[in-house]
């Protein structure tokens, strides 16, 4: 099927095919929260009790079909209810003790229900105590970053947020009811 466009600015008409747009609605609209601080100075999946840590919540969800996160040792795996494009969305509170020059979250996402994973991307974060007369030890930063996910298989195709090089000390901070470190799941549509 392919839709007429008009373009009033530069009246230009021409034709759509549907294989280049986003087809299906929002059906998946869910929101987490890190509902307790990452290990501090730990690194690996947010949510995996035997790496960073942490615990994921689910603050709210919009829909009747809903994405589902996974716990304990080997959690912080997130699942998806139905094939499409997806967004990713997070902003993370990472607390500051030490001076990290390369602290990142990253995404890793499998097609293979984790028989190999990829990494999606990162989204950094440095900190130096330049001024010896003050210190932002003690402080918080936000650490945030989006991305797009083509899921064609609810069984296989996941995903997890990862801490990377996070220096002695540092942690996300999480708690039950405040939206300090949050994630958002939001179906776009078909593909």
């Amino acid at each position: 099927m392919a839709q007429t466009f008009l373009n009033l600015a530069q009246g230009v008409t021409g034709t759509l095919s549907t294989s280049n747009y986003v087809q299906g609605g929002i059906s998946v609209a869910d929101h987490y929260n890190i509902a307790s601080s990452t290990s501090a100075g730990v690194n690996g999946a947010i949510g995996d009790s035997g790496a960073a840590g942490g615990s994921w919540n689910k603050h709210h969800a919009q829909y009747s079909e809903t994405t589902s996160v996974t716990s304990g040792s080997g959690g912080g795996k997130f699942s998806f209810p139905k094939t499409g494009l997806y967004l990713i969305q997070f902003s993370f509170s990472m607390y500051i003790d030490n001076e990290d020059g390369d602290w990142s979250v990253s995404l890793r996402y499998t097609t293979d229900n984790w028989s190999s994973d990829a990494n999606k991307g990162y989204s950094r974060t440095s900190y130096a105590n330049a001024d010896t007369s003050t210190s932002a030890i003690g402080m918080y930063v936000v650490n945030a970053n989006h991305y797009l996910l083509d899921v064609t298989n609810t069984t296989n195709d996941q995903f997890r947020m990862e801490l990377n090089t996070t220096a002695s000390g540092n942690y996300i901070y999480g708690a039950n009811e405040q939206l300090a470190s949050t994630l958002q799941i939001i179906r776009l549509g078909d593909t």
